[in-house]
């Protein structure tokens, strides 16, 4: 599995893959994170609106406001 996220707004994102150790990132606008797994990614996102997300090619919806912290579970 591919993950990729483009930051569009200032945000932080805390990232599990397979259950291993959790990382933490800082993003700005423009930045771009992939990261590849193969099973699944736990996400925490600092920002709702702060991130598109694509796995494997594909749009992953976010719901939630500006500034609003969310968490995912893809897939």
């Amino acid at each position: 599995l591919r993950l990729k996220a483009f930051a569009v707004e200032k945000t932080w994102l805390k990232a599990i893959v397979d259950g291993q150790n959790a990382r933490s990132y800082n993003l700005k606008p423009e930045e771009r994170l992939e990261l590849e797994g193969t099973t699944n990614f736990n996400l925490m996102i600092g920002n709702a609106t702060g991130l598109k997300i694509y796995l494997d090619e594909r749009p992953v919806k976010t719901f939630g406001s500006s500034g609003q912290v969310v968490s995912l579970k893809i897939p």
